[in-house]
């Protein structure tokens, strides 16, 4: 009988385990309960620096094994480690794991990579050194927007000329997600400018992994292939949102109601008068939701690596752009990203 792929999970957070209890979201949503989808994974343990809390996650979740030390964890032969502790913690734990003896051959970490642009670099040079297969949490697998993808190209030939993009929380927390995502539809980022949001916001009821240094952004980013997108990140809402709206030569499609309707609105036929030149009415594109962590679990063990979406390469470059529009913010000018 083939042996089982041994996970082990780091942090026993919300993104870890717990949001399988939230009823309104489609399960898997989680690392455990994804692995846990898998007849041919089982998770041997799971790790807090608060012992009380990885004693709880294991009571909860059944897990036979939980400790507070990364070596105690690594020392169960794991294959697979999940990373989910707070992004300022990436990359002291990443290190520990991969300088460990016992170091796992693959690594699915939370998002973004890191909170710091050298420390991400050196998270994917240490990876790459040590043959581990680094992998990142992002949308880019999603059913949600693999549909919106395919709608751009199959309504509106890909002829893209404007992006207008909103989102809720931080660049760290959830914007993230937005400028990969962006990098996914409209290709590499040639420059930015951005300014930063100011006001001081130290709590959102619905953003956990959001803290108050997370900086928030409005920016003009330029892609290498002529299009522009604004996106708009901002913490001031009392409500999470998540909007993508692409203009295209012959009409617009829009990703709105945070990743549950897409519609589009195509050009009519013009008539003789001038007025004529306008879009029809709006129209749904149809897609069959799957939950994402299931995909994200299954990319990890059974895709292919070196063209993999969630790589550590790729996570680097949506963390350049993040890092790009820090210096923009101090230096009021246009920032290349490079």
């Amino acid at each position: 009988m083939k042996r089982k792929i041994r996970a082990g999970i780091i942090g026993c957070g919300n993104i870890a385990g717990w949001n399988e209890l939230d009823k309104a979201r489609e399960k898997p949503c989680t690392h455990l309960g994804a692995y846990r989808r898998r007849e041919d994974v089982e998770v041997v343990g799971c790790c807090d620096i608060d012992i009380a809390r990885a004693a709880k996650f294991a009571k909860q979740f059944r897990i036979g094994f939980h400790t507070d030390s990364i070596n105690s964890l690594l020392s169960k032969r794991v294959d697979v480690l999940s990373i989910c502790v707070p992004y300022t913690r990436h990359f002291s734990v990443l290190k520990a794991a991969i300088n460990n003896t016992c170091r796992p051959r693959t690594v699915f970490l939370e998002k973004p990579i890191s909170d710091d642009l050298n420390r991400a670099k050196e998270m994917v040079e240490l990876c790459g050194r040590n043959k581990v297969r680094l992998f990142v949490n992002n949308r880019r697998l999603s059913a949600f927007y693999q549909a919106f993808k395919e709608a751009i190209k199959e309504k509106f030939d890909n002829q893209i000329l404007f992006v207008s993009a909103w989102c809720s929380s931080g660049m760290h927390a959830i914007g993230i997600h937005m400028i990969d995502l962006l990098r996914s539809i409209c290709g590499e980022v040639n420059w930015v400018f951005a300014v930063q949001e100011k006001e001081s916001i130290r709590f959102l009821p619905y953003s956990h992994n959001y803290i108050p240094t997370d900086p928030r952004f409005c920016s003009l980013l330029a892609f290498r292939n002529g299009v522009k997108a604004a996106f708009f990140n901002t913490a001031k809402t009392d409500f999470t949102y998540f909007e993508i709206e692409v203009l295209c030569k012959n009409g617009r499609i829009r990703a709105i109601n945070n990743c549950g309707k897409i519609t589009y609105q195509e050009k009519l036929a013009p008539g003789e008068s001038s007025l004529s030149y306008r879009l029809g009415g709006e129209k749904r594109v149809g897609f069959a939701s799957r939950p994402l962590f299931e995909d994200l679990i299954n990319e990890i063990i059974d895709g292919d690596y070196g063209k993999s979406p969630m790589r550590g390469e790729e996570a680097l470059k949506s963390y350049l752009i993040i890092d790009s529009m820090k210096k923009s913010t101090r230096t009021n000018r246009i920032q290349p990203v490079r």
